[in-house]
């Protein structure tokens, strides 16, 4: 299944009302809710934490002599939101031996994986709106910015006639917008399938919760890190290096590759690079419910 067809299946809560596993599964308490209710119990512990945050964060900040630093929570956090959200799917039903029962329906393995994570998910629907207005928001600014930042070859461009040229001007940004929501959507999509994966794979809760914040933040570091070193490879980087890492964080790798490379080989690498990451997430998928099959 592709990560579009996934991306569909576990955020159209309407159609999912029609799966039985949905509803059931809109009926558990999500693990970070209870966390937050703990939070809100001991308020001045939560404060002076979340104090304590702010000013490490500022400290950071003006250290690396770069505000997007400041952002890097808000990330973070929606990690956590989401791989703590997906992390009991599976594991849950196993523990309280309802697993097998689930499994004898007439439905088959993936709708009822499918049904439990869109009803996980139910919990964080309103959340989820909201990362995807951002994340349209970006896109409309990447799409405009692109015509400043984006780095054009004149000797590539010097046969061209005018009107292609002028053609490909008015393309560039609903293309760089196109490729930052597929690249930032595909992101979402591998980090909440290897939650899922390590739900289907744990054997409690306990180790499934911490399993899959730590899988969630090594996807993320794989995927700057891999951005990084591309990048770095071709040519100087304009930025610091603390900036680009920050970037890369916060925007994915396409971005950076439009801003820092020659437009066709940025154009060359995210393509290859959202191919990759097609690959990993079919992988990922499979191997999430060959792991669900087992009692």
């Amino acid at each position: 299944m592709s990560s579009w067809m996934l991306f569909r299946q576990l955020t159209n809560f309407w159609n999912a009302i029609e799966n039985p596993v949905f509803m059931r599964e809109i009926q558990h308490e999500p693990l970070w809710q209870r966390y937050l209710s703990r939070a809100l119990q001991s308020s001045g512990l939560t404060l002076t934490l979340g104090g304590l945050l702010c000013y490490l964060s500022l400290l950071v900040a003006f250290y690396a002599d770069t505000l997007l630093i400041l952002f890097v929570p808000l990330v973070l956090g929606w990690l956590l939101w989401l791989s703590l959200t997906l992390a009991p799917v599976v594991v849950r039903e196993r523990e309280q031996r309802t697993w097998h029962t689930l499994r004898t329906t007439p439905l088959d393995i993936e709708a009822i994986v499918l049904g439990k994570a869109a009803g996980a998910l139910w919990w964080l629907r309103h959340l989820a709106r909201g990362v995807m207005a951002l994340t349209i928001i970006g896109a409309i600014m990447i799409g405009v910015g692109s015509l400043i930042f984006v780095s054009f070859e004149s000797e590539s461009l010097s046969d061209l006639p005018a009107p292609l040229v002028c053609g490909m001007t008015l393309l560039l940004p609903i293309l760089s917008g196109s490729l930052f929501i597929a690249d930032r959507a595909q992101y979402m999509m591998l980090v909440a399938l290897s939650s899922l994966a390590v739900s289907a794979r744990s054997s409690t809760v306990r180790m499934a919760a911490p399993a899959a914040v730590i899988t969630a933040l090594l996807i993320t570091a794989m995927d700057t890190g891999i951005g990084l070193l591309i990048v770095t490879q071709h040519l100087p980087v304009s930025r610091s290096l603390i900036e680009t890492e920050m970037l890369l964080l916060l925007f994915g790798p396409i971005v950076v590759y439009l801003a820092e490379l020659p437009f066709g080989t940025a154009l060359v690498i995210a393509l290859l690079t959202l191919l990759v990451r097609e690959g990993m997430i079919w992988a990922v998928w499979r191997w999430t419910l060959r792991a669900a099959l087992r009692p």
